[in-house]
């Protein structure tokens, strides 16, 4: 595990660097993005909480990534996911060395897929509600949770020394729970809230240009 330490921090590192550029604490005093905020970590530290063991090296759980990229952006998110990381590793007991990997596996993959996906979509699909519901909710869930997956279970083990650990094709199943969690949350959102969805773009989704 020690041979994955200083990689994982370089690139957090980095990748912090970027999130606090953003100033993604800027529009704080909007009420909206505090509800959002201390929401958001509320859900998601719940998610993380609810964990299932399957002999691997890692609880199974849902992460909530693409939903939080969705709600508030990836800088904001994945300041929120290291918070949730940090507070459910300390009450489990996780060993510290481990945190880094954790935070590259369960919060910088999963936000950087979850985003590089809506902005793909944003390209080559059609303008459609539908889409981006089915595309960034959905499908951008359940590839985020999976390549988490891969990467956890790769960073966690002598693999592919040793193989594919067996909780792998279990936290590849958990995936779908993450596509209708996502999918699901993100569509009443959009519905009955869409100011608390700030990638969602309603001249683009509802009001196309013919």
């Amino acid at each position: 595990m020690q041979d994955f330490l200083w990689p994982p921090l370089a690139l957090l590192l980095l990748w912090l660097i970027w999130a606090l550029r953003q100033r993604p604490w800027q529009d704080w005093q909007d009420n909206t993005l505090q509800h959002l905020v201390l929401g958001g970590c509320v859900l998601s530290g719940s998610l993380w909480m609810l964990q299932a063991h399957a002999n691997g090296p890692q609880p199974l759980h849902l992460i909530g990534a693409a939903l939080l990229v969705q709600m508030v952006g990836p800088a904001l998110a994945s300041l929120m996911l290291l918070l949730v990381l940090l507070a459910t590793s300390s009450l489990h007991g996780v060993p510290p060395i481990q945190w880094p990997w954790l935070a590259l596996s369960l919060v910088l993959l999963p936000v950087l897929l979850s985003w590089g996906w809506h902005r793909l979509l944003q390209k080559v699909a059609p303008p459609n509600l539908f889409v981006y519901l089915l595309g960034s909710g959905f499908a951008g869930g359940a590839l985020s949770h999976a390549a988490a997956g891969l990467a956890l279970h790769a960073g966690l083990v002598e693999w592919p020394a040793q193989g594919l650990p067996p909780s792998l094709p279990f936290w590849w199943l958990l995936s779908w729970g993450e596509a209708f969690e996502t999918g699901f949350l993100l569509t009443l959102m959009v519905v009955y809230r869409p100011r608390w969805v700030r990638l969602f773009d309603d001249r683009r989704y509802l009001h196309p240009s013919t």
